[in-house]
């Protein structure tokens, strides 16, 4: 049986994140649903502030040597002190509110009765409807419905306001920004439109200072926006007319409403204010094109454009109803559990990724597309120090390959920014990238302090997704398209790194971002030492993984070979003293033993050269590190949670893996489902439906042709006893249905394109099996 997936709820939204998501892929909409007065807040993917970064100054080099000496000499306060103070850069741009679209009902809209607001995620429609009793006769009411939706194929955002009352539609309508604007109409014989035009602000104070300055506009720079709201009354006897800066319809049978908008952006290296676009000509004609469709083919194709991509994989467990997991949610009424919500919540996390990142948009930052905030938290940007990795976790295992792209796309245009900052930074080939990241493609370091900012390593990090997509799609011609990028990734890190004196290669300067360590002689917290075992790891897999696909495309086999030697003399993991995998170089004294962050575990996950480390004391240090850090707070923001559950499942320990689930679902989980980091950030809910996908199957890195597996159940609760999951994606190209039943496998189909062997694993049994002809494998009791 199929659970019924939708987010239900009986009263309207009272905040932002009680509100439903909607999205394209480019505009973004949530939906209050509040009967007297509705409120639409929405936003266009291309809107932030600023403009191109300015080019690297020639001024680095020595600050960096300066560094590294300091680092050697075991000096790491001072290290620290002259990083701090030459070494970093301007804050990232911010990720900005378009607008917000008001309608205003009668009066006896107040008197509102059997309410329900419910967010279909099969279809990605929202409906609102509610019944008004009639003042002359209470048995008689009149039931209004509002369906909203963000239509891909139309790339508008789509609402049909209906009565069971003939001519009983009647609202004014006005729009507002919290940037600077205007308002104004426009008119035909068919229809009127509001016409919301804008400017962001060129600058504005960063997130961890102040308020003032306050943000700044730019007569000539800066994004311009435009959005058209159209208002298409349908009947007889209706009245449309615009007053006041509003529009006013009255007496309709019903009335489509269409959003367009779009912003003067014209590529990461164009000033959009200077050389950009005309937003409103392109916004006109939007308008145009979408009003021209009937709202039947609009709802039509969209709901077939978003269930194509969103019903490719079915997940249910016995016994549980979503809908009583959320409302116990809403009401903190008692704990919800993992087996209540689980399918639900993996399940909005999919309707996330399809919503906020689709070919030709920009990637999901740090809140998918949706923010209310002129100033939002920490800028709304992508930070590539966890976050924007991790919004992309779930993309490939939940067969969602196609949303991955976006990503991509920003690793093309960051390998053009991060040239500059790799040469005239660090003095290295190849290009590089720090924590933050804007539509202007940053990647230069933020300001602030060392132990976030100076982190060149978010580039390579990212670039461990072009394996990643690859490996689960099989397409090589993505693979030549990439490989510059990841090349170039690769030619930095072999740059940075420094020859030690027994000949081991670390990096220096180095931190483990956002966390610190005590310096034995100052006893100070400070950042910097040298060969961070994040740093390592990343690099370890990145050359692994730039070795085999050398080997796939015949291509570069001279630099491969030279990786390849740099990888044997890569610093090795090493231990603390009481046995965890250590995070900096040396055994340093840990400043907070519940660092949120627990990045010296990236081998386990998302990477895979620990996890698949035959040496099996660095195996169970990680897992001792990981419950070191959660007995001393660790865990407590919602993606580091979502880390845990993905790092859990990994380890192939359930209990632990549900447990923090339940954490998450019950602590870090707002009422819409959106994830709480605080405040809201979406990276927890992609974590969260990466976790889920984990804990069902795992399958190997896949590596110089080795480590070809496939994990059935791996990971699973004791209370998921009975269920069944379709169409998740596995490396190797190929997708898995498993079935199972009081807490055993029932059933497994794995379907290929390809030929060849398959080593399959089941509870500690394995069996190698063949591919057919049909690329089946259909796998039953064997395993059992």
């Amino acid at each position: 049986m199929k659970n019924k997936l939708e987010l239900k709820f009986s009263r309207p939204a009272e905040e932002w994140t009680s509100a439903l998501p909607l999205g394209n892929g480019r505009l973004g909409c949530m939906v209050f649903g509040l009967p007297r007065r509705e409120r639409i807040q929405f936003n266009e993917d291309t809107l932030w502030s600023g403009g191109p970064e300015k080019k690297e100054k020639d001024c680095f080099l020595d600050a960096v040597s300066e560094v590294r000496s300091f680092v050697n000499q075991k000096k790491y306060s001072q290290a620290q002190k002259t990083a701090d103070e030459k070494l970093l850069g301007p804050w990232s741009s911010f990720y900005e509110p378009m607008g917000d679209l008001f309608l205003e009902f009668p009066e006896c809209h107040e008197r509102a009765e059997n309410y329900l607001r419910k967010l279909d995620l099969e279809k990605a429609v929202c409906t609102v409807s509610y019944s008004i009793p009639s003042e002359g006769n209470k048995n008689k009411s009149a039931v209004y419905t509002r369906t909203v939706f963000a239509s891909h194929p139309l790339d508008a955002i789509v609402m049909k306001i209906e009565c069971s009352e003939k001519d009983s539609v009647s609202f004014n309508a006005e729009v507002s920004s919290l940037l600077k604007h205007e308002v104004s109409v426009r008119e035909d014989d068919v229809k009127k439109t509001l016409v919301l035009k804008g400017k962001a602000p060129v600058s504005g104070p960063n997130v961890f200072g102040p308020d003032e300055p306050p943000v700044v506009y730019d007569e000539k720079k800066g994004m311009t926006f435009t959005s058209c709201i159209s208002i298409l009354p349908s009947g007889k006897n209706y009245e449309l007319t615009y007053d006041s800066k509003k529009l006013k319809v009255k007496n309709a049978e019903s009335v489509l409403i269409i959003l367009t908008a779009a912003t003067s952006f014209n590529g990461f290296l164009n000033e959009p204010g200077t050389n950009g676009k005309n937003s409103a000509v392109l916004c006109y004609s939007m308008d145009e094109k979408a009003c021209a469709v009937s709202y039947e083919n609009i709802l039509r194709e969209h709901c077939l454009d978003f269930s194509n991509l969103f019903n490719r994989v079915e997940f249910y467990l016995e016994g549980t109803d979503g809908n009583l997991a959320l409302k116990k949610l809403s009401d903190k009424s008692s704990p919800v559990f993992s087996k209540e919500l689980a399918p639900l919540f993996f399940q909005f996390g999919r309707y996330l990724m399809i919503s906020c990142s689709r070919k030709n948009t920009q990637p999901a930052n740090l809140q998918g597309i949706w923010n209310q905030d002129i100033r939002p938290a920490w800028n709304c940007n992508y930070t590539t120090n966890i976050n924007l990795e991790m919004n992309y976790w779930p993309a490939e295992s939940c067969n969602l390959s196609e949303c991955h792209l976006p990503l991509f796309e920003l690793l093309k245009e960051l390998s053009v920014t991060g040239r500059d900052v790799a040469e005239k930074r660090w003095g290295c080939r190849g290009w590089a990238a720090n924590h933050n990241c804007d539509l202007w493609r940053k990647a230069s370091p933020a300001g602030g302090s060392s132990e976030w900012a100076l982190w060149p390593f978010g580039g390579a990090w990212l670039c461990t997704h072009i394996w990643e997509h690859y490996i689960h799609t099989m397409d090589k011609d993505f693979l030549v398209e990439m490989f510059p990028v990841l090349k170039g990734a690769v030619e930095f890190l072999m740059d940075f790194l420094q020859k030690e004196s027994d000949g081991t290669l670390v990096t220096n300067p180095s931190i483990s971002p956002e966390n610190n360590f005590l310096d034995p002689q100052t006893k100070q917290k400070c950042c910097i030492s040298k060969a961070g075992t994040m740093d390592m790891s990343i690099t370890r897999e990145l050359f692994t993984q730039f070795i085999t696909v050398c080997e796939i495309l015949c291509c570069d086999k001279e630099f491969a070979s030279q990786v390849s030697e740099a990888l044997k003399k890569l610093f090795p993991y090493k231990l603390t003293g009481d046995g965890r995998l250590r995070e900096w170089d040396e055994d340093f004294e840990e400043a907070e033993k519940g660092h949120r962050h627990v990045s010296h575990l990236f081998g386990m996950y998302p990477g895979h050269i620990l996890f698949e480390n035959k040496d099996e004391e660095f195996k169970t240090a990680a897992l001792k590190s990981l419950t070191e850090r959660l007995s001393n707070g660790g865990g407590h923001t919602g993606w580091s949670c979502a880390w845990t559950v993905c790092l859990f499942a990994r380890m192939k320990k359930p209990a632990e893996a549900e447990k923090y689930l339940n954490v998450l679902f019950n602590k870090l989980t707002y009422k819409n489902l959106f994830n709480v980091c605080p405040p809201y950030q979406i990276d927890g809910n992609f974590g969260g439906t990466a976790a889920v996908a984990e804990m069902l199957v795992q399958s190997g890195s896949c590596y110089d042709g080795e480590n070809t597996y496939i994990e059935l159940l791996p990971c699973l609760p004791e209370s998921w006893s009975s269920g069944y999951v379709r169409g998740l994606k596995v490396r190797g190209g190929h997708s898995v249905d498993i079935e199972w039943q009081e807490g055993k496998l029932k059933k497994a189909l794995i379907k290929t394109k390809g030929s060849g062997n398959m080593s399959i694993f089941y509870k500690n049994r394995k069996k190698i099996c063949n591919f057919g002809e049909d690329g089946v494998i259909l796998l039953d009791s064997f395993l059992i």
